[in-house]
């Protein structure tokens, strides 16, 4: 199978600490700890936590379509402790043309840059 890589850079992404360092550290991305990072406000929870860091993630994901993989990578902040492994918010991700939900999964129809399309399905 061929695999063929997207990359995608999105700072409204937020990983758990727990989920960074469930990689193995020969193949987790350095977390950069310089720099001013502002607390991030959580307004559904409530509260406020500063990043232990940033990085590069990348996420491997399979086209529904044509069993396709392919690889995005998300600006991500590395938090302390969050309520799941990973939050990605909508602001700023134009790679996401629309998503349904419904029996218990979730598809994304996605179009990247360069014309490729590609659909995943997220199944709990």
């Amino acid at each position: 199978m061929t695999s063929s890589f997207y990359e995608y850079f999105s700072a409204d992404s937020l990983h758990s600490k727990e989920l960074y360092e469930s990689i193995p550290e020969q193949h987790r991305p350095r977390l950069e700890t310089n720099g001013a990072l502002n607390k991030v406000e959580f307004t559904v929870s409530g509260g406020s936590q500063k990043p232990l860091g940033s990085t590069i993630m990348p996420i491997i994901l399979t086209d529904a379509t044509t069993g396709q993989k392919f690889c995005i990578k998300l600006h991500a902040l590395v938090m302390e402790s969050l309520l799941m492994g990973m939050f990605i918010g909508d602001g700023g991700i134009d790679f996401i043309e629309s998503s349904s939900w419904g029996g218990g999964t979730v598809t994304y129809a996605m179009s990247f840059w360069n014309g490729r399309k590609a659909q995943v399905v997220y199944r709990r």
